[in-house]
């Protein structure tokens, strides 16, 4: 159970990473 939290954890850390990178090259292509 506690391995299966982990793994979602991770997941959801990998998603949100990848979310913030899209933000930054959108601000980067703006200027």
């Amino acid at each position: 159970m506690m391995n299966t939290y982990l793994q979602g954890a991770v997941s959801m850390n990998k998603i949100m990473i990848f979310i913030y990178c899209i933000c930054l090259f959108l601000k980067a292509v703006e200027k």
